[in-house]
């Protein structure tokens, strides 16, 4: 019996234990660590259980994926909280823990910590030379999520919007590349597609007053937005508008307009991938009066109204894969469709006999246009690392672009018989590009170059039916080009030079009920430029440069079918039009953030359409050679963290030499302000304003009354960085709105145009973690097309 006794007890120690360790099950806590910023993993990272008192229960870092892992006894469940720590983050501490089952998961976002005092100076300047170069980083701050990278463009320095189409010191020709590439798209279309990409996911802007020879030599400045190499975070954007009083009367709600955006950046494997897609439709009325006299026999009174409807489509979906370490290959399809453009306006005329201003007839005619077009760019980037020493790299980057429209015009007369006038057009244009180019083969410390080969392939066939007429217009153009620019600094100069050949084949052929015209121009020429700074001392600079230019004609330009524009008047091209050749020399000065720049431009000719002998036709010409003399100055201002701005003052007098021309101006001027700048109202509420002001106009044949128009902007956060209202009110920058009066040999027109540009709008933007962080490969800035925008 006393040897049972140790027997019994052993049991009941067991199932005492057993009781125990049954009671005191284990649990499993998964943590995964990420930043709200970019949605990337912290790694490294501290994290601590604690409990009410903050003692630390464990301790643990995260791995490589932000992951980390702790087992907890079941008696501490409801009584721990996580901490974490991470350098560059804001420390987090979680509220206590309660598990539902034996594992619970739980991702925490760490918010980064404040930019340091050092790093506000250096931002803070936020314009820089560098060399040939002006970089602007945008400030980064709580709005820039809801702000759209085409917002931008009004506070770059020298850079106005004007009528939707972007100066560069009061200079047309400017081509908008984003990280390098869009030389074959429009500037138009580039500017659509910012517009759904954000603010704060711009590293910085380039911009290059006087182009290398790398680029086309049509092309006279720069603009190159690039974007952050980490885009993790993605954006979705709608936005409703309408008219503001545009007619002083109704609040324009029946012309409602509207649109959505979404930028998406992700990751397939070892395929980093890119998507932009937006979708507008925008609806707006017109009102314009004209009154014309026509060798001082007929006089004539119109006016018109129309309601326009446009609906646009525009992905654009990049793929980038690292082949290995020396190679890497990129694909990038850019489409831009335009299934639905109509206009529908009434038009009515008024007729009066000269002498006795006495009423003869009236007129009502319905003028109906549609307009059906798309833009389908495929792309293929190649680069090859020739020498890692020297960072040389060999780039092949093919082009393909697919451009049909089509164009139905048709007036219905109102007043007796029906059917007039009709207009059916077709057009396809086909291009394809082959460029090569090889850097820094030739390099050290003090010299860079660059040389490349370049091919440009356009087809263009148009079929039309004018007045009943069936006419067919093809063109086509082969231009190929070689060209070398090298880059040497020494001291405080820096010396740019290069050279660039272009041999340009063109054929025209113009078919009219089978009477054929047909045009060869073959030309080769050559086009130099360089660049001489220096910098003198305390953020001086000084430059001054040489460059020679070509604008070719576009095909409008060149194809001699008339096209409607109302019930009396069309326009019509000219196959013989001549390209456009200039000589520009151009001067700068740059202080900190203040800059001047003086340039004369030299020009063959100048491009304009006027009346024929048929006073009702107008026809593409060119004019005498043009001499520009212009000025630009620019400057940014700040007070406190409050109020930011940026103004920029352009003024260029140009004057015709004498010909065979007789100009009713031969002096022309153009002086224009615009500026931009930003109220912090408080820590979620930012006001923007933006203004636009050209003073008279004098053209060669006519006069342009002064312009004033302005934007205003409320941002307006609701989950900090996450979800935002914009609120605007917009008289946007254009001509929309010029009273003007020609004089024409034997004719007067004086007129006033009222367009629905004043808009009031709604949007709405959020910015949510989708994704994967990537690198943006440096081969794409030198995807290079080699192409003008034809329409």
């Amino acid at each position: 019996m006393p040897r049972s006794i140790p027997y019994l007890l052993m049991i009941l120690v067991i199932q005492l234990l057993g009781t125990a360790l049954y009671g005191q099950q284990t649990l499993t806590l998964n943590i995964k660590l990420i930043s709200k910023e970019d949605n990337m993993p912290v790694t490294f990272a501290k994290i601590s259980l604690t409990d009410d008192k903050g003692k630390i229960s464990q301790n643990t870092l995260t791995d490589t994926k932000g992951l980390c892992s702790f087992t907890i006894a079941d008696s501490l469940n409801g009584k721990l909280k996580v901490t974490a720590s991470a350098m560059g983050f804001m420390a987090y501490t979680s509220p206590l823990i309660i598990f539902r089952g034996l594992i619970h998961s739980d991702t925490i976002l760490l918010e980064k910590k404040s930019i340091t005092l050092n790093e506000v100076k250096i931002i803070q300047q936020q314009v820089t030379k560098d060399g040939e170069k002006l970089i602007y980083r945008p400030k980064f701050n709580q709005f820039s999520n809801s702000t759209a990278s085409i917002e931008l463009f009004s506070k770059l320095p020298g850079v106005s919007l004007v009528s939707g189409k972007l100066k560069l010191n009061g200079n047309d020709g400017v081509l908008v590349l984003i990280d390098g590439k869009g030389e074959l798209i429009s500037q138009s279309q580039q500017l659509e597609m910012l517009s759904g990409i954000s603010a704060d996911k711009i590293e910085r802007i380039e911009i290059i007053s006087t182009a290398s020879s790398r680029y086309d030599a049509n092309i006279t400045s720069v603009i190159n937005i690039i974007t952050k190499k980490d885009r993790g975070s993605s954006t979705f954007r709608a936005n409703v508008s309408q008219p503001l009083y545009m007619d002083l009367k109704s609040f324009g709600s029946a012309q409602l307009s509207g649109g959505a955006s979404t930028n998406l950046n992700f990751k397939i494997d070892k395929i980093r991938a890119s998507l932009v897609l937006i979708a507008n439709n925008n609806r707006r009325p017109e009102e314009s009066e004209f009154s014309k006299i026509i060798y001082n026999l007929l006089a004539y009174q119109s006016k018109t109204r129309s309601v326009s409807s446009r609906f646009a489509l525009n992905p654009n979906l990049t793929f980038d894969y690292d082949i290995n370490s020396q190679s890497s290959l990129g694909i990038n399809a850019d489409i831009s469709i335009v299934p639905s453009l109509n206009r529908n306006t009434l038009e009515e005329y008024t007729f009066m006999n000269y002498y006795s201003n006495a009423v003869d007839s009236t007129v009502s005619i319905g003028n109906s246009y549609n307009n059906k077009r798309s833009t389908v760019q495929i792309s293929g980037n190649y680069r090859y690392l020739l020498n890692a020493t020297k960072n040389s790299n060999f780039y092949l980057n093919l082009i393909y672009s697919h451009n049909p429209y089509s164009i139905s015009n048709v007036l219905s007369k109102f007043s007796g018989g029906i059917l007039p006038l009709s207009n059916e057009f077709e057009s396809n244009t086909n291009i394809i590009n082959i460029s090569l180019i090889v850097s820094d083969l030739i390099k050290s410390k003090k010299l860079s170059s660059e040389f490349g080969l370049k091919s440009n392939s356009l087809n263009n066939g148009t079929q039309q039916v004018y007045r009943s007429d069936e006419t067919k217009f093809d063109y086509s153009e082969q231009l190929s080009s070689a060209f070398v620019s090298i880059r040497y600094k020494f001291g405080n100069y820096l010396l740019m030079a290069g050279i660039r050949g272009e041999l340009l084949n063109s054929t025209s052929e113009f078919n009219a009920n089978s009477s054929i015209q047909k045009l060869n121009q073959d030309y080769f020429k050559i086009y130099p430029n360089f660049l001489l700074q220096k910098e003198l001392h305390n953020g001086l600079t000084a430059s001054i440069g040489y460059s020679k230019k070509i604008r070719r004609p576009f095909i409008s330009e060149l194809n001699p079918t008339s096209q409607i524009n109302n019930f009396l008047t069309s326009t019509t091209g000219n196959i013989a039009y001549k390209p456009v050749f200039s000589d520009r020399i151009e001067a700068q000065f740059r202080y900190k953030e203040a800059g001047l720049t003086l340039f004369y431009d030299r020009s063959s000719s100048r491009p304009v359409f006027l009346p024929t002998s048929d006073p009702f036709i107008f026809q593409s010409v060119n004019l005498n050679r043009l001499h520009k003399f212009a000025v630009s100055v620019n400057s940014d201002f700040k007070i406190g963290t409050v109020f930011s701005s940026s103004l920029n003052v352009n003024y260029s007098y140009s004057r015709h030499e004498q010909g065979s021309m007789i100009y009713f101006k031969n002096g022309l001027n153009l002086f224009e302000i615009s500026g931009s700048g930003n109220f912090e109202l408080s820590k979620k509420t930012q006001l923007q304003a933006d203004f636009y002001y050209c003073a008279k106009m004098n053209l060669e044949y006519s006069i342009y009354s002064p312009l004033f128009s302005h934007s205003l902007t409320l941002r307006q956060l609701v989950l900090r960085d996450k979800l935002s209202i914009n609120i605007s009110v917009n008289d946007p920058l254009g001509l929309e709105k010029a009273s003007s009066k020609s004089y024409y040999e034997n004719q007067y027109l004086e007129g006033r145009a009222l367009t629905s540009q004043r808009t009031f709008s709604i949007q709405l933007v959020y910015n949510f973690p989708f994704g994967q962080k990537f690198r943006n490969q440096n081969y794409k800035k030198k995807n290079d097309g080699e192409i003008r925008d034809q329409q």
